[in-house]
């Protein structure tokens, strides 16, 4: 394992020491330390809920922490609210987008630094004008300053949120997980990015759990474990298997679980899943695909090309315009997600606060929400056999039980989207789409997911499977189909699944133009 940084040569920019957060009976982060100098990226490593995102919020002034101090420049600073992080010189890009759906963009970028003009009014045209030359020098000019941005793919909308962060001028910038919703191109803008703050001096707290873009771009790391510091590295005095070890406690031996034999079990019966000709102009033009008993279908696609509105169309969330689903060999005609649940469908959404959860219920109420018609009788939830079922589901996800009772919100991310899992475990949906669901999960807990998802359909089940991270469909699905401008260009199975042969398939126009 690498050298564990006692000293920094120079004066920290930011220096935490001693910083203590408690919720109640959860200890969120505990005695944590750690120190940043100027002009660097510093990553910060940890499973979910190791106590990362307590200490961005600590920094941000969201909230306060129970004991310790922090420096900045070598002078103590209280953070009580997001105006005294702003003077301490401290911004951030956070995850969970703030961006407020319903306003523009050149309103959500001068968001709280308004132009006004003489009578203290907003002065729309100046705003702008101060947008569109933000986005120019970010590479940004293709964006419409006047488009409402909850209207705006998942991509663009994360790449405002930086752009947002970076028009404050920030001598600290806290960034977590900015590239879990990026496209491959737009992770390279965020690299030029983060090399400019760097140039000017400026630190950047980098959170992510895609190890490969850590040791890109950082000088140092950080690793959490339980809200505690394990240390502090040089990032070329670490392996990755070092990082992991000490992010989960212990020697993981692969990422991803074997392929079972399993895919093959229900080549002799009628798919789960059949997709024909399933159509929804200009997006999806023409999609056919099979999910068979005990099989994982994978699907690509570079961001847009169809992917997103194929699993809502298959879900009932969006109308198709023509083509027909045959579930189990029937053929069916689904017009809304209760249709889709009646007979069998689950869908893992790409965002599980918006989408896949109650974020005010108990986890135990999320994981038996889809199953509460067999949980009843004469519109009474028989409580006894719902403690039943969520108690044996809290235990194949490996959740504390406080799921009984506290809300999902006060949950990490990792342990959030298992209760999304959960749900449709519950339920007993034979077929699931499953949306990128290990977006912006910790390494343990994706080979969780990826353990829960073998063992689904062992027991019968099969997933259609959209990921962003190629190596992920690589080694998880058993088949992949590409998707380009709405229509499956490839499929790939065997030896000829690699991410050396998706790449291309995904890129063919571009490639051939």
């Amino acid at each position: 394992m690498g050298r564990r940084i006692t000293k920094n040569p120079r004066m920290a920019l930011l220096e935490l020491s001693g910083i203590s957060k408690q919720y109640g009976a959860t200890q969120a982060v505990r005695d944590a330390s750690i120190a940043c100098e100027g002009s660097t990226v510093h990553a910060l490593l940890g499973e979910n809920g190791a106590g990362k995102s307590t200490l961005v919020k600590i920094l941000s002034g969201i909230v306060k922490a129970d004991s310790g101090t922090i420096r900045v420049d070598g002078n103590p600073v209280t953070l009580k609210n997001a105006a005294s992080a702003a003077n301490a010189g401290i911004a951030t890009a956070y995850q969970e987008l703030s961006l407020i759906p319903d306003l523009t963009v050149a309103e959500n970028l001068c968001y709280g630094r308004e132009p006004r003009n003489r009578y203290g009014l907003i002065d729309r045209g100046r705003m702008r004008g101060i947008a569109r030359d933000l986005m120019v020098g970010l590479g940004m000019q293709d964006i419409d300053p006047d488009a409402a941005v909850g209207e705006l793919d998942l991509s663009i909308q994360q790449k405002l949120e930086i752009a947002r962060t970076i028009a404050q001028r920030p001598r600290i910038c806290l960034m977590d997980e900015p590239t879990s919703s990026l496209t491959a191109s737009d992770v390279e803008w965020f690299f030029a990015q983060v090399e400019a703050l760097k140039r000017g001096g400026g630190v950047v707290i980098f959170i992510s759990h895609r190890l490969d873009e850590v040791r890109a771009i950082a000088d140092t790391v950080s690793v959490l474990r339980n809200g505690s510091t394990v240390g502090t590295f040089p990032i070329a005095d670490v392996s990755n298997a070092d990082m992991i070890q000490m992010m989960i406690g212990r020697v993981m031996e692969t990422a991803y679980p074997a392929k079972s034999a399993t895919a093959a079990d229900g080549r002799d019966e009628p798919p789960l899943l059949e997709v024909r000709d399933l159509r929804r102009e200009p997006e999806l033009r023409s999609v056919s695909l099979t999910v068979r008993r005990g099989e994982i279908v994978g699907v690509a696609g570079l961001q847009g090309h169809g992917q997103e509105v194929l699993f809502n169309s298959i879900f009932g969330a969006v109308e198709s315009s023509g083509g027909q689903l045959v579930v189990k060999g029937v053929e069916c005609s689904i017009h809304s997600p209760a249709n889709a649940m009646a007979i069998g469908i689950g869908l893992i959404p790409e965002s599980r606060k918006t989408e896949g959860l109650f974020l005010n219920l108990s986890g135990a109420s999320n994981i038996s929400v889809a199953s509460l018609g067999r949980l009843s009788r004469f519109s009474w939830v028989r409580r006894r056999a719902e403690t039943s079922l969520v108690a044996r589901l809290l235990s194949k996800l490996k959740v504390d039980t406080r799921a009984f009772w506290e809300p999902v919100d006060a949950f990490s991310g990792g342990n959030q989207q298992k209760f999304v899992i959960g749900k449709w475990l519950a339920a007993e949906v034979p077929v699931l789409l499953m949306f990128d669901p290990t977006r912006g999960v910790d390494v343990g807990t994706k080979y969780e997911i990826y353990l829960l998802m073998r063992d689904f359909v062992a027991n019968g089940g099969g997933i259609l499977l959209y990921s962003s991270d190629l190596d992920e469909l690589v080694h998880v699905s058993d088949r992949t189909m590409v998707l380009y401008r709405g229509e499956v260009v490839s499929e790939l199975s065997g030896d000829s699944l690699t991410a050396g042969n998706i790449l291309p398939a995904m890129l063919r126009a571009e490639a051939s133009a």
